[in-house]
């Protein structure tokens, strides 16, 4: 078993353990939740998908079974994977139906079950996918299969020799590219068009809003769809671009893709619950530019510095998506910084008819927070241009502004309930009987956020602009890279990068073996007071023209001064 947080990656067959294992009272507290969210479910006519069997196995099975075929499944981000029991071993009916019968009793049966072996990887060596797949399919007793397109997922061989009107698949990234249409829909099978549109709960305003729309209406009239059956939302985190899912969950209700305009205008007054001008004019330049994103993998996804491991490498391209999202470098946006400005002084000018609306308080924060995490970027480009032309005085200015833009971030950001690490914090000690358990729940909920793991596999995967972490954990990590910074320039030395990146990595993981620190749990500030202070302090410099502040000689420290001091 593996910690409570890492617990969907374990039922992905990702990791075997990390952690765990966990308590009869974590087990029970979690089946309680599990029974109410199911009972709620059904009440509401919403069908579950409960998981199904497909063969996953402890790492002692054959202590019990020494004859069973069982294969290895290699390792996943640097933790090994759970082994498989090849379905087609008679061992495994015995054992699906124990798993059906204890899943019964405790949930009770259901008409979805999802299996997806070989998840992002695992070995098929030896293992007869077409023969594996009927196995997997037959204890399932006529209810439906359900499995994710994603990488080589799911395994047409597989999907080929199942009874294809018991099988749903959900084609999980359609925001970047359709499977369905690279893989000949699923050469029949039922699918679905679905988006993720946030991994691991990263803060990022951003993504392909029109194309939420026209992405299932497009392939709702192809006439090469196949067994289009739906669209479906797969998010990794919740509270993230709220507008993406009003307009993929509202296609379910319509047969044509809207006029953006139009529907922009009615989204402001619906979220904000006035008709202003000022508002729609902001999410027309929100949709000609953040969420006018191209797609993901033809371009790149938008890492800021506040929330990377600082690095003195500086891509001058997007990146492309060739290394894990946690680890990937800082990527540049791919809108002009000004205009995001020019939308969040719109949104200010709303705030006498829409600042009643927590709509409209959210979104307010969320752009000026997106704007700074933006400034973020550009100061650590001109940080590494400082360092590397020698310049100590225009290195300790800029130190000085990226230090105080994370603490101006902290201020917005606690503002929000939903961004308050205390909460976090709070809500994963309350799931402790014992002080070592809360403390336990603690460190992993910490460690998620940040190094993921005590593995340096994919940091910062799941990294979040919250008061609190950005106060905390993201202050620090930067103000001990630019003290190295500052320390090798007034020595005349080199930086050990290394050595630097070694000693940062040390002082992550023991932050995250910290318990019960004073973050906030209720949000604090106003908003729209903290927004026009920021809006004031930072507005012009966030709107400058990236080439033209880089290549300028640095004898503007007066002007840089002059900001930081502000």
């Amino acid at each position: 078993m593996v910690d409570p947080a890492h617990l969907p990656w374990f039922e992905m067959d990702n990791m075997e353990s990390y952690g765990g294992p966990l308590s009869p009272q974590l087990v029970a507290q979690r089946l309680e939740m599990g029974q109410k969210i199911i009972a709620r479910m059904r009440e509401l006519g919403i069908a579950p998908v409960l998981p199904g069997y497909y063969g996953m196995v402890p790492p002692d099975f054959h202590r019990k079974f020494p004859k069973a075929d069982v294969h290895a499944q290699g390792d996943w981000a640097g933790v090994k994977r759970p082994d498989i029991l090849d379905p087609t071993d008679p061992v495994f009916a015995k054992v699906a139906a124990a798993f059906y019968t204890a899943q019964d009793r405790l949930f009770g049966g259901a008409d979805f079950y999802d299996a997806d072996p070989f998840h992002e990887g695992g070995a098929t060596r030896n293992i007869d996918l077409a023969a594996a797949g009927r196995a997997i399919q037959k204890p399932m007793n006529g209810a439906t299969w359900v499995l994710q397109s994603w990488q080589e997922n799911p395994r047409q061989k597989m999907v080929d020799a199942l009874d294809k009107d018991k099988v749903l698949v959900l084609d999980l990234y359609c925001e970047d590219h359709e499977n369905w249409r690279l893989r000949n829909n699923f050469n029949g099978a039922p699918w679905l068009w679905c988006a993720i549109n946030c991994f691991g709960g990263n803060m990022d305003v951003g993504g392909r809003l029109l194309w939420m729309a026209e992405g299932p209406d497009n392939a709702l009239a192809d006439p090469n769809k196949g067994r289009m059956s739906g669209i479906g939302a797969l998010m990794e985190g919740t509270g993230v671009n709220p507008v993406l899912w009003e307009m993929i969950l509202g296609d379910a209700w319509r047969t044509n893709t809207p006029d953006l305009d139009t529907w922009l205008d009615q989204y402001a007054w619906r979220r904000y619950g006035a008709n202003v001008p000022a508002a729609g004019q902001a999410w027309k330049i929100l949709a000609e530019t953040a969420y006018n994103a191209p797609p993901p993998s033809t371009a790149h996804t938008v890492k800021p510095a506040v929330c990377s491991r600082p690095t003195l490498e500086q891509p001058e391209l997007p990146a492309q998506m060739t290394q894990p999202i946690g680890n990937r470098p800082v990527t540049k946006p791919h809108y002009a910084p000004a205009r995001l400005v020019q939308a969040w002084k719109l949104l200010l000018e709303a705030a006498p008819q829409a600042g009643s609306s927590d709509g409209y308080r959210f979104d307010l924060c969320d752009v000026g927070r997106q704007v700074l995490a933006d400034l973020s970027t550009r100061y650590n480009r001109l940080i590494v241009a400082a360092y590397k032309a020698g310049d100590e005085a225009r290195l300790r200015l800029l130190s000085q502004k990226m230090l105080g833009l994370i603490r101006d971030m902290d201020r917005l950001t606690g503002t929000r309930r939903e961004w308050l690490l205390g909460v976090w914090l709070a809500d994963a000690r309350s799931w402790g009987a014992t002080s070592a358990e809360k403390d336990l729940c603690e460190r992993n909920a910490r460690e998620l956020l940040t190094t993921w793991t005590r593995y340096d596999n994919i940091t910062d995967y799941a990294n979040r602009q919250w008061n609190g972490l950005l106060g905390d954990f993201y202050y620090h990590r930067w103000q001990m890279w630019l003290q190295a910074l500052n320390e090798a320039l007034a020595h005349h030395v080199a930086l050990d990068e290394t050595a630097t990146c070694n000693h940062i990595r040390d002082w992550e993981l023991s932050w995250t073996r910290q318990t019960r620190g004073h973050y906030a749990t209720r949000s604090h500030g106003n908003p729209i007071a903290i927004s026009r202070e920021l809006f004031a302090k930072y507005a012009a410099e966030a709107s400058r023209p990236v080439t033209a502040e880089t290549t300028s000689h640095p004898s503007n420290l007066q002007d840089l001064a002059g900001a930081a001091s502000r």
